[in-house]
Order: structure tokens, then C-alpha cells, then sequence
């Protein structure tokens, strides 16, 4: 009978060194790392509105409004900003973590524009016999990953480039695109079609 009690004893501990070592380990968020172009900031919200691309095991390419962890997040931040940040997801609560300016160079997505693109589409966007324009119309409803598809793969008459330049120029062109020659022209968070 002692041995009975004893082993039900020692199963009992066993039983609760489990259940409570399992209490300490500490739940974290999930981290996703993403690129996209701000569409509007409302600071004193610690909301900020960006065009992003998908974001890998989270969401698919969008315009969507995030919440920043900490509104001084946002304060160098500002509306046709490219940008890179980091979500932190618990639960369902979605938070910005870290945003910061991308370090694009905007000399370079303007020289990949006038090498490759205007030919095509115009200097100013204005369009041509062989592109379309890229200041009117439905180009300006596109998010950005959709003109990374289609300066990567062409189509719809557009010859592709992926093989032509690297993945750094074809994003430099496109930021180019969204933020100098579309700058002020492209409607907050549409998508026509």
C-alpha cells in the first residue's frame, strides 16, 4: 500500500511540474517584415495608410490602414514615403513595430525609367504610340506589386524585363514611377478595373 501512495504521489508531482512549466513559457508575436509606399499618416491617430506589397504568411498585396505600437513611429513618416516596416501579429491584433524611410536611390529609378521605359510610355508618363500613359487612367488604381508583376512579366503588349534588369531596378523604376511621376495623381486606396 505504501508503494501505491508513494507512486501516486511522485505521478501527482510529475503531473503538476508539467502543467505549471508549461504556464512559463512566455507566448510571442509573430514578426513580418514588408515594403510598400505610404498613402496617408494621421500621426496624431499613430495610424499610417500604406500601399504595400504581400506580405509573406500574413496578407496579400494591399492598401490598408496599420496602427503603430508607438505614434512616435510615424514622425519622420510622410504620405508618398517608400517605405519598409515590420508588423509584430498577437492574436489578431496587427501593430506596426518599426517603419523607416526606404534608402532607394531616386537618381537610379529615374535613369532605369529613361533607359527602359520612356521609350515607351513618355519622359513624363504621358504616354505614346506603343505604352500606355501612366498619369491617367487605370494605371493610377494599380497597387504597387501589381507593377512589379508587370514590369517583371510584361504582358498586355508590355515586353518583360526580368530578364533585362535586376529585381533592384525594376523596384527602383516602379518607386519611381509611384512617387515621382504619379506623385499627387494616384487616388488613396483604389483599385479601378
Amino acid at each position: 500500500m505504501k508503494k501505491f501512495v508513494r507512486l501516486n504521489v511522485v505521478l501527482i508531482v510529475a503531473v503538476l511540474i508539467a502543467a505549471f512549466s508549461g504556464c512559463s513559457e512566455e507566448v510571442r508575436p509573430e514578426v513580418f517584415h514588408a515594403k510598400g509606399t505610404v498613402v496617408a499618416v494621421e500621426k496624431e491617430k499613430g495610424v499610417v495608410t500604406i500601399d504595400h506589397r504581400e506580405i509573406k504568411g500574413l496578407m496579400s498585396a494591399m492598401t490598408m490602414d496599420f496602427k503603430a505600437k508607438d505614434k512616435k513611429l510615424l514622425e519622420d513618416i510622410k504620405k508618398d514615403d517608400p517605405v519598409e516596416f515590420s508588423l509584430s501579429k498577437f492574436g489578431e491584433k496587427i501593430e506596426i513595430v518599426a517603419i523607416k524611410r526606404a534608402g532607394e536611390n531616386k537618381a537610379h529609378g529615374a535613369t532605369v525609367y529613361k533607359d527602359n521605359c520612356a521609350k515607351c510610355h513618355g519622359d513624363k508618363g504621358e504616354g505614346k504610340k506603343k505604352g500606355i500613359p501612366l498619369i491617367e487612367g487605370h494605371a493610377l488604381g494599380h497597387p504597387e506589386e501589381d507593377f512589379l508583376k508587370q514590369v517583371r512579366n510584361g504582358g498586355e503588349k508590355m515586353p518583360a524585363f526580368a530578364e533585362k534588369l535586376s529585381e533592384k531596378e525594376i523596384e527602383a523604376v516602379v518607386r519611381y514611377v509611384r512617387n515621382e511621376i504619379q506623385k499627387g495623381l494616384r487616388k488613396d486606396g483604389v483599385h479601378e478595373h
